[in-house]
């Protein structure tokens, strides 16, 4: 009787477990998380890569060919090892900042002294930017 009420015992408490780590993947990732995943993007001049899973208006290009041309517009931008510099630092200072997430959870903004950042939550549930 006692093994059985343990075992019973054990099995909701890792039913308990598993749902409360389902809810948690399901909510995606943090400001933070999504702010560091971008500066790694342009710190690996990732163009590409940043346009494609971290650009709100992606969604929005009416082709492959609209992709390509903010891939290019950004790899344009930030040929200057200088710019991409500074714009990387504005966004780690930005890092040690605590973002406002606004009352809907969908916008963050990290503010420094380096300027602010602004992070839109996608669909997907991981954070972007807006070019």
């Amino acid at each position: 009787m006692q093994k059985k009420l343990a075992t019973s015992i054990v099995s909701v408490l890792i039913f308990i477990g598993a749902s409360f780590a389902g809810t948690a993947k399901s909510e995606g990732e943090t400001p933070q998380d999504g702010l560091k995943a971008i500066v790694e993007l342009y710190k690996k001049q990732d163009w590409e890569g940043l346009v494609k899973q971290r650009c709100l208006d992606t969604k929005h290009a009416d082709s492959e060919a609209a992709v390509q041309e903010l891939v290019a517009n950004l790899s344009s931008q930030f040929s200057e090892k200088d710019t991409l510099s500074a714009l990387v630092a504005s966004y780690e200072a930005a890092l040690a900042a605590e973002p406002k997430v606004n009352a809907e959870g969908k916008v963050a903004i990290f503010a420094s002294e380096m300027g602010s950042v602004k992070l839109s939550k996608m669909e997907n549930g991981v954070w972007g930017l807006r070019f």
